[in-house]
Formats: structure tokens, sequence, C-alpha cells
């Protein structure tokens, strides 16, 4: 329905892009994402794990991480020297760990408490995301009224499948996700149903947010070897896509801080416009949407930061933030988002 509302002109076009992007862009890399059901909470906070203090309302204060992160971000001031050696991924096994997680996106901001749970199924390991609960909307907590209506909404997130280094093999699950939104909008539904592309951006997008930031893309950069490595340096201002990797520093306690930015410009933004257009472009529009890719100019950026356990990566804190600016015929538009998690192991069961 919005796609259909609002592509009645260019600037409707921009925002219906936008729309579609903030659910498609699987980020600079790569995956994640959850299971169990959406509950919200009112005047008090959840109790987020199973004999594990209750710090949800303490952004930044679960275990060690709190002396290394201001509000998510790395304070390199209280770092000590950057960290170089190997970055090994340790599978939990037959555990779980709370989760707080603040969520700043269109100009809201959300308070997620969750469990992150790991199941063994082989060699590999289920990951699904438990009982999770809205703690507060835009620093509030949630209304009685609409506690018990957002409550009723069969809303599960997908579990993801990842091996022994920590790669997401398998997503499972996006059936009942795509079903649930027929709770929320069943036009919205149906049209997600029907676009095997815009299923799979929304899988991407998910596992990108969460575990491929949190863990997998520190298990692919493997070992540290000098304090900043540039993976892509780009092509030049009309054609660049990059990507940093850094060890920032260490914390007294030996977790480290690693930090990885990256961005599309130019032609590999153009193709990835495309991609969002073959996903939702209706019949017989291909030459507007051609000529709009054509004249549009704009920019990806993503920033993750994670202090973490080299020897697990098992991540204390973690930080996800994107920023998509996109100008057309001299009208710009900023999608930007913000995740920001603080993951309690030194509370949880695993070992």
């Amino acid at each position: 329905d919005v796609y259909k509302r609002q592509m009645t002109s260019r600037r409707g076009l921009v925002f219906a892009v936008f729309i579609v992007l903030s659910v498609f862009i699987g980020g600079c890399g790569g995956g994640a994402s959850s299971s169990g059901e959406w509950t919200l909470v009112g005047e008090t906070t959840p109790d987020v794990g199973s004999g594990s203090p209750d710090r949800s309302g303490e952004p930044g204060a679960v275990g060690a991480a709190g002396a290394a992160v201001v509000a998510g971000l790395i304070d390199e001031g209280r770092l000590g020297e950057p960290y170089l050696g190997p970055l090994t991924f340790r599978a939990p096994r037959d555990c779980g760990v709370a989760v707080f997680e603040k969520v700043e996106k269109r100009g809201a901001t959300a308070e997620l408490a969750y469990r992150l749970r790991f199941v063994p199924e082989g060699d590999l390991t289920i990951v699904t995301w438990d009982d999770m609960k809205v703690v507060r909307l835009d620093g509030r907590p949630v209304p009685s009224g609409a506690r018990q209506e957002i409550a009723a909404i069969p809303f599960r997130l997908p579990s993801i499948v990842v091996d022994g280094a920590g790669s997401v093999v398998e997503v499972r699950g996006m059936e009942e996700l795509v079903a649930s939104f027929a709770a929320l909008d069943p036009a919205y539904a149906d049209a997600v149903s029907s676009s095997p592309g815009l299923v799979a951006a929304i899988e991407e997008s998910v596992v990108s947010k969460y575990w491929y930031a949190w863990v997998e893309v520190w298990a692919e950069w493997g070992s540290s070897e000098d304090p900043v490595e540039e993976r892509f340096a780009g092509g030049g201002s009309d054609e660049a896509l990059t990507l940093s990797m850094a060890s920032v520093g260490t914390t007294p306690d030996g977790l480290v801080a690693l930090r990885s930015t990256g961005s599309i410009t130019g032609p590999p933004l153009r193709a990835v416009l495309r991609s969002v257009f073959a996903s939702i472009a209706p019949a017989g529009s291909e030459d507007e949407f051609e000529e709009f890719v054509a004249s549009a100019d704009g920019r990806l950026e993503d920033v993750i930061e994670v202090v973490t356990d080299p020897a697990t990566l098992w991540p204390r804190s973690a930080l996800f933030q994107r920023t998509m600016t996109l100008t057309v015929d001299e009208e710009t538009e900023v999608l930007a988002e913000r995740r920001v998690a603080t993951l309690d192991w030194d509370s949880s069961n695993c070992s």
C-alpha cells in the first residue's frame, strides 16, 4: 500500500525507495535474526534472562563492556593498545544470554529486552531470539492498552543456523515472519509473499544487523594483523565501494574493541537500487525506474562496532549504524538507523 500510494510523484518514488531500502539493503557486508514472540511490558522492566540481574534499564552497563563503551560507541580514551592477533569463534552450546537493545530509526526510539538462545544441532548451532519484549517507546513505558494490542500480534522473527566458523548457513522461519505481517497489514503481507526478492532482502537485512554485525564479520576477518586494514579502497569520487576493518584497543580485562566502516556510492549504489526496483516495480514501469536510477545520487554508510572476547567472539556490546542519503532532482532524503545492544554473558549459563 505504501508503494502504491507514493509512486505517483518523483518525491513519492524517493520515499518508496527508502521504505524498501530500510529492509532491503543487507549492508556493506553480510546477516541474523530471531525467534520468539513480541510482547510489551508496562511500568516495570522485565527479567530478561534466567538467573540474571535486571539490567535492561541500564544501556551500556552489561558486563565488562560498560567500561569500554559510551552509549554503544567505543570510547577510545579508555582503551589500551590495539589488539593484534587471532579472532576465533567458539559457539555457545545449550545456553542463553540476556540482551538489551536500543533502536533508533525514523525519529523514534524503542528499547528491547530478549534472550539469545543457542541450541546445538550436530556440528551446527541454532540461534533464536526468545522472549522479546518492548520495554520503552521514545523513552516512556509502554501503556497497558498498547501492550495488550501488540502482544496479540503473532509476530515471530526467524532463527538462524551457524556453522563452527560462525557463518550463517541457513535462516529458518521466514514463512512465519511473512505470514505474521498479515496481522499488521494484509496488503503488505500479500505484496511481500508474492515477491521472493523482497523476502530474501528482508532476510538478509535482519541477518546483517544482528549476527553478521555481532559475530560473523569478525570471524571472517580472522586475525587483526594491523590496527587498520583497508579491504576496498574505492575507485574515485564517482565510483566507490569501501570497507575498512580496525582493531581500536583493548580493555583491562582482555576484551577487544573492533570497528568496521563501509560505504557504497556511484555505480555500485545504483546496482543496489536496480535490485530494489526489480522486486517492487509495477509492470510497464521499467523505463521510468531506469530514468530514476540514472539520475539518482547518494551514499550508503555502515558503521559496526563491538567490544568482544577475541577467543570466542561473544560480544559484550555491539553497535550497528546505517545512514542512507539519496538525492533526486535536487531533493535529498536521509534514512538513518542505529542499534546498540549489550549482552550479559557474565550472568548467563554459557561457558
